[in-house]
């Protein structure tokens, strides 16, 4: 394969890189709109590996609209209409999911603010939660939390619940410990910061080292695949 053909292939596979982020899709959903059981071939197609012999008339049927004459050259606009692109920026918001891993163990997870997808909510819902600017999504790792979270979830933490006296007792929070980030239940019993997993005999519970402690957020919803 020339190498124009090679670079017209990166260069389709990242606007539709683009598309998918706009709209709030993950490679996996995507993969099931276009009808593959794997996310393979998205992650084929953006990474300039591959491309739909028929790229154009595809993923306008199937993925809201978007415009044919932008995916192929860039021109113009992403939707074939104003009112469509207005639709998905208003009934809609792409809240960030973080590369960092929450702890529902005792492993050790960097925090790290590296962002690896968007996805997408309805506004509606994230009014009701609190400000979207201020929600974020985590994954899930460990099993301490079970039956409440389990390995896997996602989390959705409201960023804007930072300090102590945020807290309400017996909640669930997002935080980091030294240079752990965990999600617990947390408690505030005079001075002392107790946090408390939903496997107590497993993980008891213990106090929390001020010094040693910030808090993220607010854990205000939580999702998990069904297998």
């Amino acid at each position: 394969m020339s190498t124009g053909k090679k670079q017209e292939k990166a260069i389709l596979g990242e606007r539709l890189k683009i598309f998918r982020e706009k709209v709030g899709l993950t490679q996996r959903e995507l993969a099931s709109r276009m009808g593959y059981n794997s996310y393979s071939p998205v992650k084929d197609i953006e990474t300039g590996q591959t491309w739909l012999k028929k790229p154009t008339a595809r993923l306008a049927e199937l993925l809201f609209g978007v415009s044919e004459t932008w995916l192929l050259t860039g021109d113009g606009k992403m939707f074939e209409s104003a009112s469509l692109s207005e639709l998905v920026d208003c009934e809609f918001t792409l809240v960030p999911k973080y590369k960092a891993k929450l702890s529902g163990g005792h492993g050790s997870f960097e925090i790290s603010d590296q962002i690896e997808a968007n996805l997408s909510f309805r506004t509606e819902f994230i009014r009701r939660k609190g400000n979207p600017k201020d929600m974020a999504l985590f994954e899930i790792i460990g099993d301490s939390m079970e039956p409440f979270i389990y390995d896997g979830d996602v989390v959705l933490v409201d960023m804007s619940k930072k300090t102590l006296e945020d807290i309400v007792d017996g909640k669930a929070y997002a935080f980091r410990e030294d240079h752990t980030v965990k999600v617990k239940r947390l408690s505030r019993q005079g001075n002392r910061l107790i946090a408390t997993s939903e496997n107590v005999m497993k993980y008891p519970p213990y106090e929390i080292i001020i010094e040693e402690f910030f808090l993220i957020g607010k854990v205000v919803w939580l999702g998990h695949e069904v297998t």
